[in-house]
């Protein structure tokens, strides 16, 4: 939860940098972060700054379909991208409460980025990822 002198300075803050949101999920989607990021600057001179962050854990049978997965167990057409819309909607939940709780930067967010493990392929020497 993002405090008071934290939204206060957030305000005053809002001119002077780019901001972005992002949602990361961990190595077995088991939970998901997001954080509010500043930057400051160009290039390689440019610096960011977490300002705040939330996090909530994935419902389990979003991280047991994950696993399934992974493991090379379901084989029913459609399962990935069903996982993926399954994620997409508790990413989307996250974004929408942890917005609310920055809302003086809000329209100066210029981006949102979504990470996670993804699933990767092995076959026939070739390595490819699905992201989800």
């Amino acid at each position: 939860m993002v405090d008071v002198p934290l939204l206060n300075r957030l305000s005053a803050l809002a001119e002077h940098r780019r901001w972005i949101l992002g949602v990361v999920a961990d190595a077995n989607y088991t939970r998901l972060t997001t954080a509010l990021v500043a930057t400051r600057g160009n290039g390689t001179s440019s610096r960011a700054e977490v300002l705040a962050h939330d996090g909530a854990q994935v419902p389990g049978d979003i991280t047991r379909a994950y696993k399934r997965l992974r493991a090379g167990g379901a084989k029913a057409t459609g399962t990935a991208a069903l996982l993926a819309a399954r994620l997409a909607e508790c990413q989307t939940s996250l974004l929408d409460e942890f917005a609310a709780q920055v809302a003086p930067i809000w329209t100066r967010v210029s981006a949102i980025a979504v990470d996670g493990p993804g699933l990767w392929h092995r076959r026939r020497g070739a390595i490819a990822c699905t992201d989800l």
